[in-house]
């Protein structure tokens, strides 16, 4: 029995050493470990971010595109093309003569020289513009490079056209020098052609009025009628040749000559006419802008210009003559007309165009003038496409000068065909 009792109190106190073992060796609830003695690192305390109102989802995915923006191409640079020009390298072949009171000539650097003697000087393009038969609607805008040495800046361009005849105030342009850019004394002119009232039909001519001065001078280095299309455009070795005398192979049908005029045969605008004094159709009508002592001398008839529009009007014809049949027609005339103007004009009629009008007239130039000179001159003119160039020939009018003094020289008027 007591042997019983020693066993079990031994065991009782092996249970209680090893439940003291334990306790002493558990960490207490809520100290720190001293196991380690590094210190802990230091944290800030976050601050509470400022929170959005909460959005609903969306029950459904809903596919929205993007808003793109226009892709657009960089503007295309407007490329210009010459398809006339006139450079003026050529002293002899300048294009263009002189109109009114401008003495014209051609400059050692390839410029044209406009030296103003007198009040609205101006000059004209000559034939070759109108052979090139260009169409307006192919010719975008005129460019020119001007320098002007006159007191006034105003300019102005005329238009002859077959739609538009000119010159007239209702298909013109007016501009300023000033009002484009100057670069070293030299305008750089660029002119809209669509600003041009009447710009349509076939171009014939031009009338340049460099100028608003009764002095000075302007230069121009060049001219040109440029548009956009290159098939349009002037070819590099497009060469101009001369054309054959349109009176080869040909004969004169019909004749007006000056050297046989009488004075009976004269009907003076500026003379006095008595009641019984009527103008018949076998008579030469003067305007008032021819004196009425203007007669035949020598062999050929000296027009006395007393005037401004000095014309006649030659007898009406009195042979059966259709327009198709007629080549050309030649003028023998001596240019005597002060002023240095050079441009004279010739107006037809017949039966489809029984009025005189400037859609029914051909503008022409001589090589000579002034009072000095003595040398006559075969003007031939060849009727340009025309609205109003058919049926039988009635009658010519003739207007020999633009010029208001001097006298012109005419010997006969010739019809070949």
């Amino acid at each position: 029995m007591k042997k019983a009792l020693r066993i079990l109190a031994l065991a009782l106190a092996i249970v209680m050493t090893v439940s003291v073992f334990a306790a002493c060796t558990e960490k207490p609830a809520g100290e720190d470990t001293k196991a380690s003695t590094k210190a802990p690192e230091k944290t800030e305390s976050p601050t509470e971010a400022p929170t959005e109102a909460p959005t609903e989802a969306p029950t459904e995915a809903v596919v929205t595109e993007a808003p793109t923006e226009a892709v657009t191409e960089p503007p295309k640079e407007v490329v210009w093309y010459d398809a006339f020009r006139w450079d003026f390298d050529k002293p002899s072949e300048l294009g263009w003569y002189a109109t009114n009171n401008t003495d014209i000539e051609a400059g050692e650097d390839g410029s044209l020289i406009l030296t103003v003697v007198g009040g609205d000087p101006h000059m004209t393009s000559d034939k070759t513009l109108a052979k090139a038969k260009l169409d307006c609607e192919d010719l975008e805008r005129i460019v020119m490079r001007v320098k002007n040495e006159c007191e006034t800046t105003g300019a102005q361009i005329f238009i002859n056209t077959t739609l538009s005849p000119g010159p007239s105030e209702t298909y013109s342009y007016k501009f300023d020098y000033d009002e484009f850019d100057e670069v070293d004394g030299w305008y750089e002119v660029e002119i809209d052609t669509w600003d041009i009232s009447g710009w349509e039909g076939r171009l014939k001519d031009i009338r340049f009025d460099y100028s608003e001065a009764s002095e000075g001078v302007v230069y121009i280095d060049y001219i040109s009628l440029q548009t956009t299309n290159p098939e349009k455009a002037l070819k590099p070795d497009e060469a101009v040749t001369e054309e054959p005398d349109p009176r080869a192979g040909k004969q004169v049908i019909y004749s007006i000559d000056f050297s046989k005029i009488t004075p009976e045969k004269c009907w003076f605008g500026a003379a006095d006419h008595g009641e019984e004094e009527e103008k018949s159709d076998d008579m030469f009508e003067f305007s008032n802008g021819v004196d009425p002592e203007s007669a035949v001398e020598n062999d050929y008839f000296v027009c006395k210009i007393a005037g401004q529009d000095p014309f006649i009007f030659c007898p009406v014809v009195d042979i059966d003559i259709a327009t198709e049949a007629i080549s050309c027609i030649v003028l023998t005339v001596c240019n005597r007309a002060s002023g240095k103007n050079v441009a004279g004009q010739l107006f037809y009629m017949t039966d489809g165009n029984p009025n005189p009008s400037e859609q029914g007239s051909e503008k022409f130039s001589y090589t000579k003038s002034g009072e000095e000179n003595t040398e006559f001159e075969e003007i031939i003119i060849q009727i340009e496409e025309s609205d109003y160039w058919y049926g039988a020939l009635q009658q010519i009018r003739f207007d020999p000068s633009e010029a208001w003094s001097g006298e012109c020289w005419i010997k006969t008027i010739e019809f070949f065909g």
